[in-house]
């Protein structure tokens, strides 16, 4: 893949409490791309996530977004190329579904901020495509972990940023929607001129749906490339220092833990 860099670190260092995460990580992130970040625990992996959306500074090192330092972009205007969806925390907030998910096209609003009807629009389609029809009315707070879930999904599907970037998006969902919101967000942003980073626990959903992976182990080492060459039973052993089998031939791999 030789695409467009859309998010670029370069000697990135990170630590934590002490502790180095990772050191020295080169990363290029291209339009079209899916990549998986795996690692244990305290690995670094939400760190990382916030260093690479320009929320936290590196120790060592710059994040570049298409060639400028994250740090120089006006937050607006990196909102339209950088989306990030983290775990979820209760906002102490009261909004309706609705509400909720046209909040993201704030970034797109013109001086006098007000929402187009191709705002309210793209705002419906992202409730749609989530499968949160009929909710729209409902106050946020009311809702599941997992109906939440997909309503912040949603949101970032209708602030249409060129990355995206998510901390556990699978989380409080039941399986079948982990697929559905796994292989709408593949649809959506590992596009030609779009891409995606997810923070992911379960590696057989990183071999499925992500092309690149990015290893953290937390001791500062990392490793990184195409799925098909890093998710192998080697180094998922590597990585969580757990014994895993092959437990699926054919083009996914699939391993479980002994």
């Amino acid at each position: 893949m030789s695409g467009e860099v859309l998010l670029r670190a370069r000697s990135l260092s990170l630590t934590r409490g002490g502790r180095r995460l990772c050191s020295k990580l080169d990363l290029d992130i291209e339009a079209g791309s899916c990549w998986g970040i795996l690692g244990p625990n305290g690995a670094g992996k939400s760190t990382l996530l916030h260093t690479l959306a320009g929320l936290d500074r590196p120790q060592e090192g710059e994040v570049s977004c298409r060639a400028r330092p994250v740090q120089a972009w006006k937050r607006r205007e990196l909102a339209r190329e950088l989306g990030v969806l983290f775990q979820l925390e209760e906002s102490g907030l009261s909004s309706t579904v609705f509400e909720t998910v046209l909040s993201g096209r704030h970034p797109h609003l013109g001086s006098f901020g007000w929402e187009t009807a191709g705002d309210l629009a793209i705002a419906q389609e992202a409730i749609e495509l989530t499968g949160l029809s009929g909710m729209e009315k409902r106050d946020s707070s009311t809702l599941s972990g997992g109906e939440r879930q997909r309503m912040e999904i949603a949101a970032l599907l209708a602030q249409r940023p060129r990355l995206a970037l998510l901390d556990e998006p699978t989380n409080h969902l039941d399986p079948g929607h982990q697929l559905d919101m796994l292989r709408l967000l593949r649809e959506r942003f590992a596009a030609p001129s779009r891409g995606l980073v997810m923070v992911l626990h379960d590696i057989n959903l990183a071999l499925r749906f992500c092309d690149h992976l990015l290893l953290l182990k937390g001791d500062g080492s990392w490793k990184l490339g195409r799925t098909r060459q890093i998710g192998t039973g080697e180094n998922l052993f590597w990585l969580f220092q757990h014994p895993v089998t092959r437990c699926a031939e054919g083009r996914v791999p699939c391993f479980s833990f002994l």
